[in-house]
């Protein structure tokens, strides 16, 4: 089993708050200049985030908008061996 989770966040939105967060829960991560990728390990879920340009619509279903999209993120658990840890 697995779950994703995808997130849309407003232009304006900067890759420091995420790292930030990142920190304040240990998470392993590599950083370049527009995205950061990396893994919970208490939980074993990867995550990666990335800056959008030019800024897009947002896509989330059932969603109206006004706002644009500036940064992605998404989080992905896989179940497989969580059970032992």
């Amino acid at each position: 089993m697995s779950i994703s989770l995808f997130l849309e966040v407003e232009v304006g939105s900067k890759l420091e708050a995420v790292q930030r967060a990142l920190d304040s829960i240990q998470a392993e991560y590599s950083d370049g200049l527009d995205k950061l990728q990396g893994y919970l390990p208490a939980s074993n879920t990867g995550f990666g985030f990335r800056i959008v340009e030019p800024p897009e619509a947002v896509v989330a279903e059932g969603l109206e908008a006004e706002w644009r999209v500036g940064l992605l993120g998404s989080f992905h658990f896989r179940a497989s061996g969580f059970e032992c840890a």
